[in-house]
């Protein structure tokens, strides 16, 4: 059994030479990848882009974010990395017109194909969203950004919001 896994892993290796080496314990639910994306979402929100995590999601957190490089789980705060951001800003330049699911899922396997599941390929896009402050549009009209519900005709909108001062003086009036 311990010679299948072997070949098996290696298969998996030469065809996708870039997927990340995550905990063979670890199983990633649809729920776990919830708690991170909940905790990558408040990171971006924090002007310093970290959050305080919670004694037991610690363990899951680094176990999901270190291999997929979205950032670093410290003693007691996750740290989100630009890593995938600039990787997106870079493809979006390079694209022509607006920035789909569709695109994002290709730059995710570029240089090389990493064969990550849809809802952790959510979650980069997902996070990536929240970092850069974009609204995902289906047919011009917001939706949730739900994982597993993206869909590739999915429009991130970048949203422009007022400067700090106009912020401010807002806020005091």
């Amino acid at each position: 059994a311990m010679a299948l896994n072997q070949w098996l892993d290696q298969a998996l290796a030469s065809q996708f030479p870039a997927h990340p080496n995550f905990d063979d314990a670890l199983n990633l639910t649809k729920g776990k990848v919830q708690k991170l994306l909940d905790v990558a979402r408040r990171a971006a929100e924090s002007p310093v882009g970290r959050e305080e995590v919670e004694m037991s999601e610690r363990v899951l957190v680094r176990q999901i974010t270190g291999p997929l490089s979205m950032g670093t789980m410290h003693d007691t705060a996750y740290v989100q990395s630009e890593e995938w951001k600039n990787h997106f800003l870079r493809h979006e330049a390079a694209e022509s017109g607006p920035l789909t699911v569709a695109a994002m899922r290709r730059a995710i396997n570029l240089p090389k194909p990493r064969g990550l599941p849809l809802h952790l390929q959510d979650l980069l896009i997902l996070s990536f969203a929240a970092q850069t402050n974009r609204t995902i549009l289906r047919y011009q009209s917001a939706v949730p950004g739900d994982l597993g519900e993206l869909k590739d005709d999915d429009v991130l909108k970048q949203e422009v919001l007022p400067s700090a001062d106009i912020w401010e003086n807002a806020r005091a009036m």
